[in-house]
Protein backbone atom coordinates (compact mmCIF):
# COMPACT_ATOMS: atom_id res chain seq x y z
CA UNK A 1 0.00 0.00 0.00
CA UNK A 2 1.29 3.44 -0.90
CA UNK A 3 0.85 5.90 1.96
CA UNK A 4 0.69 9.69 1.81
CA UNK A 5 1.54 12.02 4.68
CA UNK A 6 0.60 10.29 7.92
CA UNK A 7 -1.56 12.35 10.30
CA UNK A 8 -1.80 9.79 13.10
CA UNK A 9 -0.73 6.23 13.92
CA UNK A 10 -2.32 4.03 16.58
CA UNK A 11 -1.11 0.62 17.74
CA UNK A 12 -4.06 -1.45 18.96
CA UNK A 13 -4.59 -5.19 19.33
CA UNK A 14 -1.27 -5.97 17.58
CA UNK A 15 -2.34 -3.91 14.57
CA UNK A 16 -1.02 -0.58 13.31
CA UNK A 17 -3.69 1.88 12.13
CA UNK A 18 -2.32 4.73 9.97
CA UNK A 19 -4.46 7.75 9.00
CA UNK A 20 -3.27 9.69 5.94
CA UNK A 21 -6.29 12.01 5.79
CA UNK A 22 -8.14 10.11 3.06
CA UNK A 23 -8.04 6.53 4.36
CA UNK A 24 -6.99 4.34 7.26
CA UNK A 25 -4.47 1.65 6.36
CA UNK A 26 -4.04 -1.30 8.71
CA UNK A 27 -0.90 -3.41 9.12
CA UNK A 28 -0.03 -6.29 11.41
CA UNK A 29 2.66 -5.87 14.09
CA UNK A 30 5.34 -6.98 11.60
CA UNK A 31 4.35 -4.32 9.04
CA UNK A 32 2.40 -6.59 6.67
CA UNK A 33 -0.50 -4.81 4.93
CA UNK A 34 -3.88 -6.19 6.08
CA UNK A 35 -6.61 -3.91 4.73
CA UNK A 36 -7.72 -0.31 4.29
CA UNK A 37 -10.79 1.72 5.15
CA UNK A 38 -11.44 4.09 2.27
CA UNK A 39 -14.84 5.51 1.35
CA UNK A 40 -14.18 8.99 0.00
CA UNK A 41 -17.16 10.79 -1.44
CA UNK A 42 -20.24 12.76 -0.55
CA UNK A 43 -22.82 9.96 -0.51
CA UNK A 44 -24.30 7.91 2.32
CA UNK A 45 -21.61 6.16 4.36
CA UNK A 46 -18.85 8.17 2.66
CA UNK A 47 -16.64 10.97 3.98
CA UNK A 48 -14.69 13.87 2.46
CA UNK A 49 -11.63 13.54 4.71
CA UNK A 50 -10.42 11.99 7.96
CA UNK A 51 -9.30 14.53 10.54
CA UNK A 52 -8.64 12.18 13.45
CA UNK A 53 -8.45 8.52 14.38
CA UNK A 54 -9.62 6.91 17.62
CA UNK A 55 -10.07 3.25 18.52
CA UNK A 56 -13.29 2.50 20.41
CA UNK A 57 -15.06 -0.64 21.57
CA UNK A 58 -18.42 1.16 21.39
CA UNK A 59 -19.96 0.27 18.02
CA UNK A 60 -23.39 0.00 16.48
CA UNK A 61 -23.88 -3.77 16.69
CA UNK A 62 -26.52 -3.80 13.93
CA UNK A 63 -24.20 -2.08 11.44
CA UNK A 64 -20.87 -3.15 13.00
CA UNK A 65 -19.46 0.36 12.62
CA UNK A 66 -19.03 3.69 14.32
CA UNK A 67 -18.83 7.01 12.54
CA UNK A 68 -18.62 10.28 14.47
CA UNK A 69 -19.40 13.61 12.83
CA UNK A 70 -18.07 16.75 14.45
Amino acid sequence: AIIGDINKIILYDNKLFANDGSRIIVFDNKGKYLFKIEKLGRGPGEYTDITDLTISNNIDQSNDKKIDYV
